[in-house]
Parts: C-alpha cells; sequence; structure tokens
C-alpha cells in the first residue's frame, strides 16, 4: 500500500484469505485508484496461475518466507518469480534468516510485542541440515491498557531452512537471477554482515 500510495501499480499475493482480506480493506480505506494495489489469495510457487510472464519490473518478499518448506519450494518461488519479472527486473527479499549468525548463536529465545499480543520464540539449529526450529507461542495481554495478565492464545511449530549468502547466489544464479547486493537491512543499506541474524538481498532478472 505505501508503493501504489507513491504511484506504483502493485499486486500482493498470500496464502492467507485473512491477511488479504486485511490488506483490501487498507487498500480501500486508503482510496486508492482503482487497480493501484490488488491482492489475491494464492501460492508464491504458482505465480503463473495468477499472473502475466514478465509482467512486473520487481518482486518484493517481505519478511521472508523463504526457508519454510524443502528446498525445492525456494526453487519454484525463485523460478515463479523470474517468469512473471520483465528482462532486467528486480527481486528484492527481506528479513533472510542469516546462517551465519545462527551457527554461532544456535539456541535463541526472542520475543516480539505489540499493544495487545506478546509472542515468545524459542529456537535452536540443526547445523548438519541447516534449520532452524523452533516454537511461537501467543499471549493475549488482558487487564488495563493490555497489560497486566497474559492468556495463553495458541502456538506453532517452526522449520526453517536457513541460508548463507553463498548459498543462496548459486539458487539464485540456476533460476534465472543474477545477485547484485547483500545488505544487513533495506533501511540502512549497510553492507552484509556474518554477526547480524537476518540480511536483505537485490537480484536482478537476467
Amino acid at each position: 500500500i505505501p508503493l501504489a500510495r507513491l504511484g506504483f501499480e502493485v499486486s500482493g499475493i498470500d496464502l492467507s484469505p485473512h491477511l488479504v482480506g486485511v490488506a483490501n480493506k487498507k487498500a480501500t480505506g486508503f482510496k486508492l485508484a482503482a487497480g493501484r494495489a490488488r491482492f489475491f489469495v494464492g501460492d508464491m510457487r504458482d505465480l503463473g496461475s495468477k499472473f502475466a510472464p514478465g509482467g512486473f519490473d520487481a518482486v518484493l518478499n517481505v519478511f521472508t518466507s523463504i526457508g519454510y518448506g524443502p528446498e525445492e519450494d525456494d526453487l519454484r518461488f525463485f523460478r515463479e518469480a523470474r517468469a512473471v519479472t520483465r528482462r532486467g527486473g528486480l527481486l528484492l527479499i527481506s528479513g533472510l534468516r542469516n546462517r551465519d549468525y545462527i551457527a554461532r548463536n544456535p539456541s535463541q529465545n526472542v520475543y516480539e510485542e505489540s499493544g495487545k499480543l506478546l509472542v515468545l520464540d524459542t529456537y535452536s539449529f540443526d547445523s548438519v541440515r541447516s534449520r532452524e526450529k523452533g516454537v511461537w507461542r501467543f499471549y493475549l495481554k488482558r487487564g488495563e491498557k493490555g497489560g497486566g495478565v497474559l492468556k495463553f492464545a495458541g502456538e506453532f511449530p517452526v522449520d526453517i531452512r536457513v541460508y548463507s549468502p553463498h548459498e543462496l547466489v548459486p539458487r539464485l544464479e540456476a533460476t534465472g537471477w543474477s545477485v547484485k547486493e547483500t545488505y544487513e537491512s533495506f533501511t540502512t543499506r549497510s553492507p552484509y554482515r556474518t554477526d547480524r541474524p537476518v540480511y536483505a538481498l537485490v537480484a536482478k532478472a537476467a
């Protein structure tokens, strides 16, 4: 939606009907011009079923979905993204879990907090298979201004294949991309560092 407000034509895809509904509602709330931002329920591994070949100048994978299935799923996404991107267009992936960091910091306990929700993340690392495994536990805040009492709302298992940049580069090249830049994040655009838990990547459609 921020890109659409800047004048770009944007299409979004997500597996979750709920999140797609939220996005469409927000687009309506911002009174965007017709067709400026469109959101679809679908699978990132099958972009060709929703979008025309070479129809996009850029593909953005925000807060990365890479690694949540088998490695072939990631390759399928790279191929599908290349197919719907014009030659010379860009692929931008943010929030990639950094194997170089995780291998040195294998056991992690992380929390994320908003006004009404607390999420506790517990991870361990399988160095042989390069998979980070763990559980996300969700707690609703109860009481005055969302504080005081936490109510357990559920948990979600996590099993993520994590990559170092040198592992992703040949996979992207094999699917029609040329990696141009790696950053600590798109916000800072600082160079990639092995001592940071995440990184961002820019590739060009070859």
